[in-house]
């Protein structure tokens, strides 16, 4: 299995980490943050699913222009998978005709630009070779994180979340878990607005490794740009093993 964290930036910045998207296998999405500015338009172009974490802009924000440069008239429509809110949410305040068209209504007459596959917490489905399972995140709003499993090997997205436990408990029992991709978003200095936006810091990141009982890859995602560096000296100072920060353009294998 294959996953990268797709570039957000522009020029040399690359390991910033401004808007979210992971690729799988070169055809599924996770989240929209960038997909939609990837470069060649080819590449969008081999996505037809999109899996969706939960509706905050760094997870959405190129969901219209990614839908628009892979719309087709004559091959089936790019499938979102999302919770329902989530759906509420992209239909009520994006897809609204005042901040992009409603592609709904417009998709009844014309060629449609996608479907809707509704996701309910730990309910397994299939995308060709790959088992998806939505995970129950515990966040502002509902929040999925997702395994990832092609038979042989699995892999965890744990999206924006405030600690939790029964995301944990479900990921224990997973006995080809590879890699955890977990959010790493605040320092110490601001644990306060952690708590309130319902992120991690360092020590509360620790504390969610702790919670696995499994010899796993770990990969510290969602770090904020302008405070990454103190992120970083936060974690060293506290932790015996260095951190692994996914690198957005790299390529993982599993």
């Amino acid at each position: 299995m294959k996953i990268q964290l797709i570039e957000s930036t522009v020029g040399q910045s690359a390991r910033h980490q401004f808007a979210v998207s992971y690729v799988i296998n070169d055809t599924i999405a996770i989240d929209a943050g960038c997909i939609g500015f990837m470069h060649p338009i080819a590449r969008q172009q081999q996505l037809r699913h999109v899996l969706l974490t939960h509706s905050h802009l760094d997870h959405i924000a190129s969901l219209p222009v990614f839908l628009e440069n892979v719309y087709s008239t004559t091959g089936e429509p790019i499938v979102l998978c999302a919770g329902e809110q989530t759906q509420r949410a992209v239909q009520s305040h994006v897809f609204n005709d005042e901040v992009w068209p409603d592609l709904v209504r417009i998709g009844q007459t014309e060629a449609p630009f996608f479907t809707w596959q509704t996701l309910r917490e730990f309910e397994e489905f299939s995308i060709g070779q790959l088992s998806v399972t939505p995970i129950p995140l515990d966040h502002l709003i509902p929040t999925f994180g997702f395994l990832i499993d092609d038979g042989h090997t699995s892999i965890a997205i744990v999206s924006d979340t405030a600690p939790v436990t029964r995301a944990w408990d479900f990921l224990n029992r997973q006995s080809n878990l590879s890699a955890v991709f977990l959010e790493l978003s605040f320092p110490e200095s601001m644990a306060g607005l952690a708590r309130h936006t319902m992120h991690l810091t360092p020590s509360t990141f620790l504390q969610e490794q702790r919670k696995l009982k499994k010899n796993v890859a770990w990969f510290a995602v969602h770090l904020k740009a302008t405070l990454r560096e103190e992120i970083l000296r936060d974690f060293s100072a506290i932790s015996h093993s260095p951190i692994v920060v996914a690198e957005p353009g790299t390529e993982y294998s599993f």
